[in-house]
């Protein structure tokens, strides 16, 4: 997550794409008449934080240095940015990739976690706010999936909390050719007599990547059990391995938020992989509320 902070010692948190300027329709709104309607843009793209200046009457001052119109300059974090003939200064005080998050109304801010968010904790997620393809941002509360905005205030524990969402921005052509597909991956478990430990393979790109235990893989050893079983009995592969959610939470003992909370997770120890579908680990049926593991090769043997 990125966030400036303002003159005045607000925290920003930025957008992907995140417009500064004297007009309404700005995401940071300048109150000061030497800014321009539509000022300048910070962008996120590459792996990369940048200003641009839209052409603006008075400029715009990158660490002391005035941007010509129309230049963009990469930000760092620490950067020091001011917008026309204010001196006041905004300062880059983190530069991640843009991530959801929300605000409460004594300003602390909760950062999610790739595309998920989960309130008021990942360890008490009484609800989650996560990325699904094709609906874009969605609450799940217990089951319930409902669509989710940007701005969107929501009673958690007797506290109200404001959403920032930020649009997802597709891996480029590049970045997937120089990465593996869920369709190449396989995964090896190995697990005690007492299930109590799992260790677990993952051949990706070529190579064997032996994961630290984690208590999200005790979800994929579950699906990858339903999966097989279906294989042993003839399903056909498009039916194979799925399961309701609320069924699977039952098997795991735990809530349905919970159980989103450690796909998440599995999802993104696959994307770290260098694995650009990652989500396509644990598939879902948004309209029957299922879910199977999206990876055939699998082989579940003891330790």
């Amino acid at each position: 997550m990125a966030t400036l902070r303002s003159p005045r010692g607000d925290t920003i948190i930025l957008r992907a794409r995140h417009l500064v300027g004297r007009s309404r329709s700005m995401h940071t709104r300048l109150d000061w008449t030497s800014a321009s309607a539509e000022h300048a843009v910070l962008a996120w793209s590459a792996g990369t934080w940048t200003v641009r200046d839209l052409g603006s009457r008075n400029g715009t001052t990158l660490d002391g240095r005035r941007l010509d119109a129309g230049e963009q300059a990469t930000l760092r974090e620490g950067a020091v940015l001011t917008f026309g003939e204010d001196k006041e200064a905004f300062t880059l005080l983190s530069a991640g990739p843009p991530s959801p998050a929300a605000r409460d109304e004594a300003g602390a801010v909760v950062e999610g976690d790739g595309d998920l968010l989960a309130l008021p904790s990942p360890d008490d997620p009484q609800l989650v706010i996560t990325f699904e393809v094709p609906q874009g941002w969605v609450i799940v509360q217990q089951g319930a999936v409902a669509a989710a905005l940007h701005g969107q205030q929501l009673e958690i524990t007797g506290h109200r909390w404001t959403l920032n969402l930020p649009e997802m921005l597709e891996p480029t052509g590049d970045m997937r050719a120089n990465t593996g597909s869920v369709d190449a991956v396989g995964l090896r478990f190995r697990v005690s007599g007492d299930e109590e430990y799992v260790e677990l393979d993952v051949l990706a790109r070529g190579q064997v990547h032996t994961l630290k235990p984690k208590s999200h893989h005790h979800v994929l050893l579950t699906l990858a059990r339903e999966r097989l079983q279906d294989q042993a009995t003839g399903v056909s592969a498009s039916e194979q391995g799925w399961v309701y959610t609320s069924e699977l939470a039952k098997m795991l003992g735990a809530n349905s938020n919970q159980l989103y909370v450690s796909i998440h997770r599995a999802r993104k120890e696959l994307e770290d992989l260098g694995v650009f579908d990652a989500a396509n680990i644990v598939e879902r049926r948004a309209l029957t509320r299922q879910v199977r593991l999206g990876i055939s090769d699998v082989v579940v043997a003891g330790l």
